[in-house]
């Protein structure tokens, strides 16, 4: 009775990417597919404007303590969310 929940947490040069274009580079990747889960665009809002490194190590794929904290607060809500649906 359970359902998986695909993720896709973006590096910190998509996020960049997203901050110079309004687009990531894998969105067409995305496209049509209701099931996978954007972080990226929830990571986006909450940075308001600041730079996306301050989500990493050292602006790789590795994300630091607040970067980590926060995706972790995204994917409670989405469970909480799916739960109560």
């Amino acid at each position: 009775g359970q359902e998986p929940l695909v993720v896709v947490l973006p590096p910190g040069g998509d996020l960049l990417h997203r901050q110079k274009t309004g687009a990531f580079a894998y969105a067409p990747l995305l496209a049509g597919d209701p099931a996978i889960v954007d972080l990226g665009e929830r990571l986006t809002a909450r940075l308001a404007g600041r730079d996306p490194c301050l989500l990493f190590v050292s602006c790789s794929s590795h994300y630091s303590v607040e970067g980590n904290a926060w995706i972790a607060e995204a994917v409670s809500s989405l469970l909480v969310a799916k739960r109560e649906d």
